[in-house]
């Protein structure tokens, strides 16, 4: 038990770390090349949305602690949140800034569907004060939908 705990936060970082490095690398070579052509908009899109909602979930396991029901959150992957939101948000926004590939029609319709059950949940919730689903576990299905239609199509 004592090299798990010593082992899954060097992982964790890891992980961190690298997938930051390979984010940052994309970013990199958008600007440099000034065109997003060859990178996938709809991975842009999805990961940018997909990472929001993971952060979202992160969030809460920080703000509420052990009493949340996403449970304790290691300080890691709350980094790893921000800084995938942070940087997939910006590959995105390159796919603006540069010439890119037209995003999918399918891929945008899972989405759309995606946010709006997600937000007339959230509303019903907020005018109601009836919870039919707990919004983190919305937010978690929210983050496996777009995950998935990521290699949907």
């Amino acid at each position: 038990m004592e090299t798990l705990t010593i082992f899954s936060p060097i992982c964790g970082w890891a992980y961190t770390l690298l997938f930051a490095a390979n984010l940052s690398a994309q970013c990199y070579i958008n600007q440099r090349n000034q065109s997003t052509k060859g990178y996938s908009s709809d991975y842009s899109l999805v990961g940018a949305f997909g990472f929001f909602f993971y952060l979202m979930t992160q969030t809460e396991g920080i703000v509420a602690g052990d009493h949340s029901q996403v449970g304790h959150v290691h300080t890691t992957d709350f980094i790893f949140a921000v800084t995938s939101f942070i940087l997939s948000s910006f590959a995105y926004s390159q796919t603006f800034m540069y010439p890119s590939e037209p995003n999918s029609r399918q891929v945008l319709i899972i989405l759309a569907v995606l946010s709006v059950v997600f937000a007339l949940i959230g509303l019903l919730q907020l005018l109601f004060g009836y919870s039919l689903v707990a919004p983190i576990l919305i937010a978690a299905w929210y983050k496996g939908g777009s995950s998935g239609s990521k290699y949907a199509f």
